[in-house]
C-alpha cells in the first residue's frame, strides 16, 4: 500500500514537472508597455503577411541595401519564424510534449530549441 502510494506521488510529481506554466506574450508585452488593447484589436485585423510586411517596411526606413538590423534579411526570416513558433508554443500548449508535437519536433529537439532561442528567459518575470 506504501509503495503504491509512493508511486502514484512519483508519477504526479513527473506529470507536474511536465506541465508548462503558462506564459502570455501578450501580458507581457504589456507590462513592457509594447502594446494595449486598442493596438491589439487594430493589429487582429491584419493578416500575419501584412503584418510581416508593415513590420519590415517600417524597420526598413532606417536601412538600406537590402539589409535588415545589419544581417541579409532572406537568410535569417526563418530563424526569426523559428523564434515566433517557439514564444507561442511555449506560451499556449498545456505540456512542453504537446508543444513539441505541435511544432513536429521531438521533445529533445524542443528543448534545444528553447535553450537555443532563450526562450524561457525571454519569459522570465523581471
Amino acid at each position: 500500500m506504501i509503495d503504491q502510494k509512493i508511486i502514484s506521488e512519483n508519477q504526479m510529481r513527473r506529470k507536474r514537472k511536465d506541465l508548462t506554466t503558462h506564459f502570455s506574450l501578450v501580458s507581457k508585452l504589456k507590462s513592457d508597455g509594447k502594446t494595449n488593447d486598442e493596438f491589439e484589436i487594430m493589429l487582429n485585423n491584419l493578416s500575419l503577411e501584412e503584418l510581416i510586411g508593415l513590420k519590415l517596411e517600417l524597420s526598413s526606413k532606417f536601412l538600406a541595401h537590402g539589409k535588415m538590423f545589419g544581417f541579409p534579411l532572406w537568410n535569417v526570416f526563418p530563424k526569426i519564424v523559428m523564434d515566433a513558433l517557439l514564444k507561442f508554443t511555449y506560451n499556449i500548449a498545456p505540456s512542453r510534449f504537446e508543444a513539441a508535437r505541435f511544432l513536429g519536433l521531438s521533445e529533445r529537439f524542443y528543448f534545444k530549441l528553447l535553450d537555443e532561442f532563450k526562450i524561457k528567459e525571454y519569459f522570465k518575470r523581471n
